[in-house]
């Protein structure tokens, strides 16, 4: 299964890089397949530790994409590293192996500590309907234009009777970001 979650890693000069990964757990090993080129990938490589951060906050997702990078950070308990203030949960991770891949290397991480921040409220489509908003905008370079229309169609329908003021506001920012990244592409 894959879990999405915003990954917090540093390069050498401890400048920090907040990223949307979906992750997979297998058993104890946190596995991270970034698509390259990465600067998630470039700082693992550059410094072993990270933080895998949970959230049910949608807007921390859009906020990646629109670049509107301004996340509260605070130091971690282990590790010379950030988490998110606003995570529900967070992991703090080494990488214990990697595999290369031309397109996708994968790093194998353990948890060398968990906090479970505030509690998880329940499920909401339309927050859920933005994060698949995310995932479409981050593949929009391989998609149709054809199905990524058709899609964000769809997930109008969440946002429609499921969302309150934030999720309509992000869910503008998240299709004028789309429709601009799809005329770059040449997808209009």
């Amino acid at each position: 299964m894959i879990l999405e979650t915003l990954i917090c890693s540093t390069n050498n000069n401890d400048e920090v890089n907040v990223a949307p990964f979906g992750i997979q757990k297998k058993k104890d090993i946190i596995v991270i397949s970034p698509y390259l080129p990465s600067k998630t990938h470039e700082n693992l490589l550059q410094n072993k530790f990270a933080t895998v951060n949970h959230t049910d906050d949608a807007g921390l997702f859009v906020n990646c994409f629109l670049k509107k990078k301004k996340f509260k950070l605070a130091k971690c308990q282990l590790i010379d590293s950030f988490f998110l203030r606003d995570a529900l949960s967070y992991h703090e991770i080494e990488v214990i192996d990697y595999k290369k891949d031309k397109l996708r290397p994968s790093f194998f991480c353990k948890s060398l500590f968990f906090r479970n921040s505030a509690p998880f409220l329940g499920f909401n489509r339309a927050r859920n309907a933005l994060l698949e908003a995310c995932i479409l905008a981050s593949r929009i370079k391989i998609l149709k234009k054809d199905k990524i229309v058709q899609e964000l169609n769809y997930l109008a329908i969440a946002i429609e009777k499921t969302s309150g003021p934030k999720e309509s506001s992000l869910w503008r920012d998240i299709n004028i970001f789309i429709v601009n990244e799809m005329k770059k592409y040449g997808k209009n």
